[in-house]
């Protein structure tokens, strides 16, 4: 048995085979096109950059909760939490004396 098409059909798969041929040659070329590239890159820097926004936010509102609690630790009487407290003021103290000193010159 042989598969006998009609001219409009063969007209047709031509057409379909033509348009698929054309979506890939399109999709080709934008891969390749430097301008294509730098936008991709361009898009994936700014996707990485929001996601790493997201991160340190994140880490920000778990080390805020930390040291809340510290804070509340240290006022209970935790002596451990004391310490905590008093190197951070001691080590927040260098950093101002520095920042002032380098302002004074």
């Amino acid at each position: 048995m042989s598969d006998q098409r009609t001219e409009d059909e063969i007209l047709a798969d031509l057409a379909k085979t033509r348009e698929e041929i054309t979506a890939t040659l399109g999709e080709l070329v934008d891969q390749v096109d430097p301008r294509q590239a730098v936008k991709r890159s361009k898009q994936q820097a700014q996707q990485a950059a929001a996601d790493l926004g997201e991160t340190a936010k994140a880490k920000a509102e778990q080390l805020q909760e930390k040291a809340l609690a510290t804070v509340d630790e240290a006022k209970q009487g935790d002596q451990r939490a004391r310490a905590i407290v008093a190197g951070v003021a001691v080590g927040a103290l260098a950093v101002g004396v520095v920042v002032v000193r380098r302002l004074i010159r």
